[in-house]
């Protein structure tokens, strides 16, 4: 009895949790997890990739405000910053007042009077110009006060004209007037017409024996009143031409017997085998003779920038400056 009383009461109480559990949510069961055998790893290379560093962004400052060096200080705008200007030289007070002549064409050798006044200075300097190889150079010179006068000589250039210079100078700047004459020759040319290149002769004409001998490469003449040989060259060097003293005495050897000319050539003697056998450089530069000396009568003239002589044919020989260029001319 006791224990169907037991059996009663739990069944009714398996009605009450029934009747509460009806609003909760059925539980499912979770179904367990199933072990599954996973491919074998296949190992491979991944390439590591390096970082690119990417540069940071600056500041950027207002247009007014510039970064604060770490020493010193410098200008915040270097468009502002001062520039350096030369200093100005003073204007210089140096000028020449006048320069001139008393005439304004004159004979060669003729005196005339140079006038001159400066300012800016308590010295100046006169200069003659003269003819030189390439251009006129200041020559003869005169120290004078900042004004007065000078008497000179007139000396032609190989234009025909005498040039006087009027220099002064502080020591920085240099101021220079030019005074120019016409000059006539007080001699004239055995010759016409005269040269526009010679300048004026300097002596009347001279006659006198010659002496003729051609060479390979060029000439010799030899002039008895001046007792000078003068070597002529055909060839691009220089000097064009040379005059030698004649230093050839009777008694001497006429020649070099060691020395065989190739046929038809002839070794020079006296006075011409004494200048082409003791100089290197006219030997080399003539070469051989061609032909025996000959004589005959000449006629020659020195100038301010010339001499001149006939050959013994007649033509006219210009031998020009230091050896610069000698010319033949009918």
């Amino acid at each position: 009895m006791c224990r169907v009383a037991r059996l009663a009461a739990a069944f009714a109480c398996l009605i009450a949790l029934g009747a509460c559990s009806a609003a909760l949510e059925p539980i499912l069961p979770t179904p367990r997890p199933t072990r599954t055998a996973l491919p074998s790893p296949t190992l491979t290379h991944t390439p590591r990739l390096s970082p690119t560093p990417s540069p940071s962004p600056r500041p950027t400052l207002p247009p007014d405000i510039s970064p604060t060096p770490l020493l010193g200080s410098v200008p915040t705008r270097p468009s502002q910053m001062p520039t350096a200007t030369a200093p100005s030289l003073p204007i210089s007070l140096m000028r020449v007042e006048y320069f001139t002549a008393d005439v304004t064409a004159a004979a060669a050798n003729e005196v005339i009077t140079l006038y001159w006044s400066v300012q800016g200075v308590d010295v100046a300097t006169i200069y003659r110009l003269e003819d030189s190889a390439e251009a006129l150079v200041r020559g003869q010179a005169w120290r004078v006060p900042r004004s007065g006068s000078l008497r000179v000589a007139v000396r032609p250039n190989a234009d025909g004209l005498a040039r006087f210079v009027l220099v002064i100078s502080n020591g920085v700047e240099e101021i220079a007037q030019e005074v120019r004459l016409t000059a006539s020759c007080a001699e004239t040319w055995f010759f016409a017409p005269a040269p526009s290149d010679a300048g004026c002769p300097t002596a009347p004409a001279v006659r006198s024996l010659a002496v003729y001998q051609p060479f390979e490469r060029g000439a010799m003449f030899w002039l008895a009143e001046s007792r000078t040989i003068y070597v002529l060259y055909a060839d691009a060097e220089a000097p064009s031409w040379a005059a030698f003293a004649d230093e050839f005495r009777d008694g001497q050897p006429e020649s070099d017997p060691s020395l065989r000319a190739p046929e038809g050539r002839l070794q020079p003697i006296r006075g011409f085998g004494l200048v082409w056998r003791s100089r290197e450089a006219v030997q080399r530069r003539l070469g051989w003779a061609t032909a025996p000396e000959s004589a005959f009568e000449t006629e020659f003239q020195s100038g301010a920038a010339a001499l001149f002589l006939r050959d013994r044919e007649g033509k006219l020989v210009g031998l020009y400056g230091e050896g610069a260029r000698w010319r033949s001319a009918p």
